[in-house]
C-alpha cells in the first residue's frame, strides 16, 4: 500500500500604490532593482519583503516584467484600495514569469504531459508527477487521488481492481 503526498507552490507578490505619506515616513525608500526611489502615487511591486518598480521586477529566463491578474484590497488604516497580489513561481531563487515557468520549468504530469502549475494540487510517486485529478487506477480509471492505491509493476490499481 503506498500513500501520496499533496503539494502546492508559488510565492506571493503584491502590487501597491505608495502615498506621499508613506515616503515621507521612509516606509518605502528606493527600488530593489535599480535603486531609483519611488515617486509619491507610483506603482510598487512587493516581493520578499523588497520592494521594486514594477519594471524592475521581471522574469529571470525572458527577462519581461511579471505581471499576473491582481486582486485588490484595502488600506487597514484608511480602508481605501492601495493593493493588489498575486502568486509567482521561483526557479533557483530568482522570479520566472508563468509562460516561461509552464514552458521551460514546470513539473510535467505523467498522465496528460501538461504543466503542472502553481497552486494546482499534484501527486507525487517513484520520481513521476501527476495532476491530482489525472491519477487514476490503470484498470477501472477512477481517480485515487486521496485513496490507497496499489502497485503490480507498472500498474497503478485501486483496492477494487487488485
Amino acid at each position: 500500500m503506498s500513500s501520496v503526498i499533496l503539494r502546492a507552490f508559488g510565492d506571493l507578490l503584491r502590487t501597491v500604490t505608495c502615498c506621499s505619506r508613506m515616503n515621507s515616513e521612509g516606509n518605502i525608500a528606493t527600488c530593489s532593482g535599480c535603486q531609483k526611489p519611488f515617486p509619491a502615487g507610483s506603482r510598487i511591486t512587493e516581493f520578499d519583503g523588497k520592494q521594486f518598480h514594477p519594471d524592475c521586477f521581471a522574469c529571470a529566463d525572458c527577462h519581461k516584467p511579471i505581471t499576473s491578474q491582481f486582486y485588490p484590497f484595502n488600506s487597514v488604516t484608511c480602508k481605501q484600495p492601495i493593493s493588489a497580489q498575486s502568486k509567482i513561481s521561483m526557479v533557483d531563487g530568482q522570479p520566472c514569469c508563468v509562460n516561461c515557468y509552464e514552458d521551460k520549468h514546470a513539473k510535467r504530469c505523467s498522465r496528460c504531459q501538461k504543466a503542472i502549475v502553481a497552486d494546482v494540487e499534484y501527486l507525487e510517486f517513484e520520481d513521476k508527477y501527476w495532476h491530482k485529478e489525472c491519477f487514476t487506477c490503470s484498470k477501472c480509471q477512477k481517480c485515487i487521488a486521496e485513496e490507497s492505491f496499489y502497485q503490480d509493476g507498472n500498474l497503478i490499481l485501486c483496492k477494487d481492481c487488485i
